[in-house]
């Protein structure tokens, strides 16, 4: 059975993301704020939700799929 994930690449550097929340707070500045995870070394990223999604970032759509292996399949808009 097929999991959907909402797969994210960061615009300059090319970095592959899944967003893990973008219903938090940032303490400091009581921002709402994104966590979002690396799919390469797994790192988990905070940033404002503002930056996330100012055009820094575009959705690819994605799916990881749970037979043998795990594969991951985009449709991007390049």
């Amino acid at each position: 059975r097929d999991q959907m994930m909402n797969i994210w690449r960061h615009k300059k550097t090319g970095g592959l993301y899944t967003v893990l929340a973008d219903d938090l707070r940032i303490e400091a500045t009581n921002q709402r704020g994104v966590l979002y995870q690396s799919l390469i070394d797994q790192k988990k990223w905070v940033r404002p939700y503002g930056e996330f999604y100012d055009g820094r970032f575009e959705s690819l759509a994605g799916y990881i799929n749970h037979d043998d292996e795990t594969t991951l399949r985009f449709t991007a808009p390049f």
